[in-house]
C-alpha cells in the first residue's frame, strides 16, 4: 500500500508542502512576495527537501503575486537546478496572466505547463519523478 501524507511548513507568504509521492507544492497566499521572501522560501526547501530535484506544484490565492526580483531569482539556475518541472494551478483569470508573463520573460529552463485542477497537475508532474523516488515512497504495510 502507498502511503499518502505530506508534510508542511508554514512560512509567512507561502506553505511548503513534501508530498511523499516525490514533489514538492508551493501554496502561496494572498501576499506579494519578494525578494526576500523568496530567498527564505529556496533555504527552506533546500534545508528540508529529502529530494536533491523533484518536480513543483505551484499554486496560489487569488491575489498571490511574486514581484520581479523574486520571479528572477525563482527562475535563476540556482533554483531552478533543483527542479525537474513546474505545474502551476490557475484558476482565475489573473493567474493565468501572471504565469503567462513569467514564462514569457523569465523562461525558466525545466518544463513548465498551467492546469486549472490539481489532479491534472499532479498526474502531469509525476511523470517528472525520478525513478529512485518512486521506488523509496512506496512502502508495504
Amino acid at each position: 500500500m502507498k502511503i499518502n501524507y505530506s508534510t508542511q511548513i508554514e512560512l509567512p507568504k507561502v506553505v511548503i508542502s513534501f508530498k511523499i509521492e516525490g514533489y514538492i507544492h508551493l501554496h502561496y497566499k494572498n501576499e506579494e512576495v519578494n525578494l526576500k521572501d523568496s530567498e527564505e522560501l529556496f533555504l527552506t526547501v533546500r534545508k528540508n527537501s529529502p529530494w536533491e530535484k523533484c518536480p513543483f506544484l505551484i499554486s496560489g490565492e487569488a491575489f498571490a503575486n511574486n514581484d520581479k526580483e523574486s520571479k528572477i531569482f525563482n527562475s535563476s539556475p540556482k533554483v531552478t537546478k533543483h527542479m525537474s518541472a513546474q505545474a502551476f494551478i490557475t484558476d482565475n483569470t489573473a493567474q493565468k496572466l501572471s504565469v503567462n508573463f513569467f514564462v514569457k520573460f523569465f523562461s525558466p529552463k525545466v518544463p513548465l505547463k498551467a492546469f486549472n485542477n490539481e489532479s491534472e497537475a499532479e498526474a502531469w508532474l509525476l511523470t517528472f519523478v525520478p525513478e529512485n523516488i518512486q521506488k523509496t515512497n512506496n512502502y508495504v504495510s
